[in-house]
């Protein structure tokens, strides 16, 4: 027979049992997770190295190709201008236009960099804006900038050309006019591109180049004391190995041997016709990732012991349930009680998970706020701007919605991403300047043409910054705003003069409520007039500027618009 003692002494065999299995079973989890977490380190190192790389290369290419697009779109708009003297027949006012625009230009490219500025060969006449006219001029047709102009056949092309004694680089986009003999050109020494880089922190260690897609090296720049420039021979000779690896393979990361030292090599294809170069030492990208990896490796250690420790918890919580099944046989109401309780607590934790997700949400909504609040400033407007166009699109699509009007892209969801489209429809603006968006007086041809730009620039910039996001409707709705806000219904909008249904209906939906608030808002070009006259113009322009069934729409939410205006 056995007795209470026995009884005991069999327990306590089992909890012997039972704690070593765990030791042994912990054991072997935590060895299996160390070596998981060694080769993940390594993966992880790697990649951030490569995005690290990445986003220095960029850096100089984006640098670079707006440097490439300022320059040959200063030559579009100045050829424009030449173009319609040459039609009025004032050529005898060339190069007075020419002389204005190289002191117009000067606000954008430093005033060395314009030692070359506009030239125009017209009827056998070389004009420029230095205030000359060389009647004289023999062998145009040879230089590089008259002869690469005349071969693009009326686009504006891109060349880097060597002047005077020095050997000096320069940047020049030439055009041939619709006349077919006479050729605009605008040169822009590459100073201003070296002094552009200076803005653009790429650290210690690191060199960089330029090269064109003939093999010449446009532009050098970076830390001139890395080891691998210490033989310039062997350097020179190793560089015209890689630049043969960067021209086939356009873009891209490689390993590469430079005099001796592990290199790091980034390079990627701008404008099709050149390359940036990023090479980094083979110590120079772990360093810049290193504080990035330890919080990786801090974060794991962290996820580790509260693994443990939830298996810990979770093995007492085994032995309490074993407990709990031998008191059921004597109160089945003791486990009732305590089972309401874990739901009750089930639901709790429930509820304070549905709580976060919706902070998380607001969270994101407000940074986006926040963003194109910052952006709205820089033209000497505040945020109401943001928010009131927010507001109006929002009452709209919900008076849409709830009238089954356009049922087919209309649904809950809508209401809340049109609103969140709302906030970027001018993010594009972070690329004008300052001196354009601040401007009291009319804007001249040129500068609104550069003004119709933020559109395009605010699709680009919208894509990238929700890219990550995995709402792909939400990422089309802002690009759509952004781009085509400034469509008109009739097709004389821009940037792409779309009519009628082919524009998005975000973007009508923007029109209308963009328009609303601009015509009731002071701005630094005009006052504002009532909301009863913005009411009229916008019916006014029902059919020609907006759609139609929206003007409609937003007539009918008339007395909602004018409380919140009112209100704010």
């Amino acid at each position: 027979m056995t007795t209470k003692s026995d009884y005991s002494k069999i327990k306590v065999q089992e909890s012997i049992k039972s704690l070593v299995f765990t030791v042994v079973g912990s054991f072997a989890v935590l060895v299996s997770v160390i070596v998981c977490i060694v080769f993940w380190f390594l993966s992880s190192a790697n990649n951030d190295e490569e995005n690290a790389g990445y986003s220095e290369l960029n850096k100089v290419a984006n640098t670079f190709e707006t440097f490439l697009t300022e320059t040959q779109n200063s030559c579009e708009v100045v050829s424009q201008g030449v173009e319609r003297l040459i039609w009025a027949k004032r050529t005898d006012a060339i190069n007075e236009f020419l002389h204005e625009k190289n002191a117009y230009y000067i606000s954008y490219f430093r005033e060395s960099s314009l030692k070359g500025g506009f030239y125009a060969f017209v009827d056998g006449n070389l004009y420029n804006g230095g205030g000359s006219i060389d009647k004289e001029i023999e062998n145009v047709e040879e230089k590089s900038w008259y002869k690469y102009a005349r071969a693009a056949n009326g686009s504006a092309v891109l060349t880097i050309n060597e002047v005077g004694r020095e050997k000096t680089l320069v940047l020049c986009a030439s055009k041939q006019l619709q006349d077919k003999k006479s050729v605009v050109a605008f040169e822009v020494y590459l100073d201003d591109f070296r002094e552009r880089l200076k803005d653009v922190a790429i650290g210690e260690n690191v060199w960089g180049v330029i090269i064109s897609r003939t093999g010449k090296i446009v532009a050098e720049f970076g830390d001139k004391n890395v080891p691998f420039l210490r033989d310039e021979y062997d350097f020179l000779d190793n560089l015209r190995i890689l630049m043969g690896t960067v021209q086939r393979g356009g873009s891209g990361y490689i390993n590469m041997e430079m005099v001796g030292e592990e290199c790091n090599i980034f390079h990627k294809c701008v404008k099709n016709d050149y390359f940036a170069v990023l090479i980094f030492h083979k110590n120079e990208l772990f360093r810049r990732v290193r504080t990035k990896l330890f919080l990786k490796i801090l974060i794991v250690l962290t996820e580790i012991t509260l693994l443990f420790v939830g298996y810990a918890e979770n093995i007492m919580r085994r032995r309490k349930l074993a407990a709990y099944t031998q008191l059921l046989e004597e109160n089945r109401s003791v486990l009732a009680e305590y089972h309401d309780k874990l739901e009750n607590k089930l639901k709790e934790q429930t509820q304070v998970i549905e709580s976060q997700t919706h902070e998380l949400i607001k969270m994101q909504e407000n940074i986006i706020e926040n963003l194109a609040t910052m952006i709205e400033s820089r033209d000497e407007c505040t945020g109401e701007h943001v928010r009131n166009t927010k507001v109006y699109a929002v009452l709209l699509s919900k008076y849409l919605f709830e009238n089954h009007l356009f049922p087919e892209e209309i649904d809950e969801d809508f209401i809340t991403l049109m609103g969140d489209a709302s906030l970027m429809h001018d993010i594009g603006k972070i690329k004008i300047s300052d001196t354009i968006l601040n401007k009291t007086d009319a804007l001249t041809k040129e500068e609104f043409e550069i003004m119709k730009m933020h559109t395009v620039f605010g699709r680009e910039i919208a894509g990238k910054i929700l890219a990550e996001s995995k709402n792909r409707r939400l990422i089309e709705m802002a690009e759509n705003v952004a781009n085509y806000h400034h469509e008109r219904f009739d097709g004389q909008g821009y940037p792409d003069g779309l009519i009628g249904n082919e524009i998005p209906l975000c973007a009508r939906i923007m029109a209308v409520v963009d328009v609303f608030d601009a015509l009731v808002s002071k701005r630094s070009y005009k006052f504002s007039i009532k909301s009863a006259s913005a009411f009229d113009i916008i019916a006014h322009e029902s059919g020609t500027h907006f759609d139609p069934v929206l003007v409609d729409a937003f007539l009918k939410i008339r007395p909602q618009i004018e409380a919140f205006h009112h209100d704010n």
